[in-house]
């Protein structure tokens, strides 16, 4: 849920035709960019708040703010030494950022304004904690609890395939990114 784009500090003049993301990150602003690689779809208020193109508005989009998707590919492989030596997969994760309003009534299991879990290929991924209290922390819920009878990881699922169903983790959070967004 938080903005992964990198700027480079420079002022940018935006003409009237074109929006301030596109001068920023596209070929109209004449100059390098960081290609943004979302499929982004947002409301009317989100784009005129971040000028964004109008192209991605959604007017049926209801709950939230934004939504913007990308698949991210890591250099750390999945290893397989059954297929032959040095053998692997490249690392790829569905990523879905959505921007919610800030007074979304969602579970929230604590009053952090930002945390999240590890995944490949940080340095943490690679912890093997032997400590009690590491091991609970490496377990821990990550700003949604996960309770009651059915409590299960990942924290939504939908679909069923062969080994149960595919699924959708919450890997980290940020709230109060800008006022009155999470």
């Amino acid at each position: 849920m938080r903005w992964t784009g990198i700027v480079f500090g420079c002022l940018v003049c935006v003409s009237a035709s074109a929006s301030l993301y596109e001068q920023r990150f596209t070929a109209r602003g004449g100059k390098a960019y960081m290609e943004d690689t979302n499929v982004w779809v947002y409301t009317a208020e989100f784009a005129e708040r971040f000028s964004m193109p109008e192209a991605w508005i959604d007017k049926g989009l209801t709950g939230a703010h934004a939504a913007a998707f990308r698949v991210e590919t890591f250099d750390a492989r999945l290893m397989l030494p059954h297929k032959g030596p040095d053998v692997g997969l490249n690392n790829r994760f569905c990523i879905l950022d959505l921007y919610l309003p800030a007074n979304a009534e969602l579970p929230w299991n604590t009053d952090e304004l930002h945390g999240g879990t590890h995944i490949t290929p940080i340095s943490r991924a690679y912890l093997s904690p032997r400590r009690e209290e590491d091991q609970k922390r490496n377990l821990s819920e990550v700003g949604i609890p996960i309770t009651g009878k059915g409590a299960r990881r990942p924290l939504i699922y939908f679909g069923r395939g062969v080994n149960g169903g595919s699924s959708l983790s919450l890997i980290n959070f940020e709230r109060d990114i800008y006022p009155g967004l999470d």
